[in-house]
């Protein structure tokens, strides 16, 4: 599972940064060396050269951990995305069906002259079930909202393309308020009020679907490398 991938992914970045201090101590140790046997110079200088090449493979295998923890982090995103984009397919129709039936019972009920207020148009079992769903989608989102929050600043300086999309994707989020919809709509369906927010579910699956096509974006970006011409960003030595 993704517990497990990030577990090996922690593992694999602490054995780097354990050679990469291995490696910092070996130059360390080369210099004194030079500064105390001037007669073996030739020496001290391969050894020093070694050790700078070990540091400078260390910090090349640091980048590509992180940048491997940062395609995983946007995998999982979009894994997540597509499921609440399922979800809203799921019940979106549902919705839009009860408003579609609490119209009909409306006509009917002014045609015999009746008036009352406009009906759920769900079950009692659909109204807990929905209003449950789109708690949870509510949710779901906030959560992965900070972690595309975290993940954008991890990503800045390695691959800013990645990063950027992220933002964009956050910005449209805030700018759609889908969360306060999706809280909304649970509010509204658990107060056998479902038909008044039928009308938007088609505006918070189409945000939804942005929200997906923007980290599929994410993570071609962070795939094709940050750097300049699509190259993977290193660390370097000075």
């Amino acid at each position: 599972g993704q517990s497990g991938q990030q577990g090996q992914q922690q593992q694999r970045l602490q054995e780097t940064i354990r050679r990469l201090e291995q490696a910092t101590q070996a130059m360390e140790q080369g210099a004194q060396q030079s500064g105390q046997q001037q007669s073996s110079s030739a020496q001290a200088q391969q050894g020093a050269q070694r050790a700078q090449e070990q540091l400078q493979q260390a910090l090349n295998q640091l980048a590509q951990e992180r940048q491997q923890a940062n395609q995983s982090a946007l995998a999982d995103l979009s894994n997540r995305a597509d499921q609440l984009v399922q979800e809203q397919a799921q019940v979106q129709p549902h919705l839009e069906e009860a408003l579609r039936k609490a119209l009909e019972v409306m006509r009917e009920q002014q045609a015999e002259g009746k008036r009352t207020r406009l009906p759920s148009g769900l079950t009692p079992e659909q109204e807990r079930e929905f209003s449950e769903l789109k708690s949870k989608m509510a949710e779901q989102l906030r959560s992965m909202e900070a972690d595309m929050q975290g993940a954008s600043r991890r990503m800045r300086d390695t691959q800013p393309g990645a990063s950027r999309s992220l933002r964009e994707a956050l910005s449209e989020l805030q700018q759609e308020d889908v969360g306060s919809r999706l809280d909304t709509a649970a509010e509204y369906i658990r107060r056998q009020a479902a038909p008044y927010v039928a009308n938007s579910e088609e505006g918070v699956a189409r945000a939804l679907r942005g929200l997906s096509e923007r980290l599929k974006e994410a993570q071609k970006l962070a795939e094709q490398g940050g750097g300049p011409g699509g190259e993977p960003s290193q660390e370097r030595l000075g």
